[in-house]
């Protein structure tokens, strides 16, 4: 009975977090965001032991990096990093997802 329970625990645990590199998308180069992804991938990678993608895409006032997100694998291995400006995109285009 112990062994079974044992087992079934191990079971429950379920996948590692970080079994492949995370991606980290944000705007173009050199502005806040990009900064900030550039400061915080290294403690990422090596608190997960994986590496840290920076995946620059300006342009369209934030919408190109949230639909990027948007349609992205719903894994959690696609990490979006962008000022506060992104949240208003809805609001102002008629098809943002």
């Amino acid at each position: 009975m112990v062994v079974v329970l044992a087992i079934a625990t191990n079971a429950g645990y379920g996948q590692e977090y970080a079994s492949k590199p995370l991606r980290m998308v944000t705007s173009s180069p050199g502005g806040g965001p990009d900064f900030m992804v550039r400061l915080i991938g290294p403690a990422l990678a090596s608190g997960f032991g994986q590496q840290v993608i920076t995946d620059n895409r300006g342009g369209a006032g934030g919408v190109i990096p949230g639909e990027m997100l948007a349609r992205a694998a719903p894994d959690g291995y696609t990490l979006l990093l962008y000022g506060s400006t992104i949240w208003t995109a809805p609001l102002m285009r008629d098809k943002t997802p």
